[in-house]
């Protein structure tokens, strides 16, 4: 009399097609593991770089180079060159040859602890984050409503 089990969902255990079933399963199993791996990691190193742009001016227009604003889940803002300060309440107006100028521009926010903050630009109020671009065209107004931000 054998107490041991020796089937598994009817087949037997010297049978081949059961170790191949088996092997299909821990294969699929692995690569569903490997592949929730390598995307939580590249999800990391993807926060850790993001980056506002140096700036260059041609033509009157503004575009971006490369600064990193951000460390993890630290904020990292310094006043570099170029940068535009924009204080909460007071509204500025882009301009051709002006001290804010159009183009494109990274949101960076000078509270400490504060990564959302809400700003207008033209008629509409929006939340933003730290890290948010926005491209301002000739004659659009900004404001913040919350606390400065600084434009890079």
């Amino acid at each position: 009399m054998c107490f041991i089990n020796t089937t598994i969902m009817g087949f037997e255990l010297t049978d081949p097609v059961l170790w191949i079933i088996l092997s299909c399963i821990f294969i699929t199993v692995l690569a569903v593991i490997l592949i929730t791996v390598f995307a939580v990691k590249a999800n990391r190193s993807k926060r850790a770089g993001k980056k506002a742009g140096k700036v260059k001016v041609k033509g009157g227009v503004r575009y971006s180079v490369d600064n990193t604003i951000q460390f993890g889940n630290a904020v990292n803002v310094s006043h570099s060159k170029g940068d535009f300060t924009v204080v909460k309440g007071k509204t500025y107006t882009a301009r051709v040859g002006g001290a804010l100028i159009p183009g494109q521009y990274t949101l960076l926010t000078t509270a400490h602890g504060e990564n959302k903050f809400n700003i207008r630009i033209g008629r509409f109020l929006r939340e933003y984050t730290h890290g948010d671009s926005i491209v301002l065209a000739e004659g659009e107004t900004i404001v913040c409503t919350s606390h400065s931000v600084l434009l890079r």
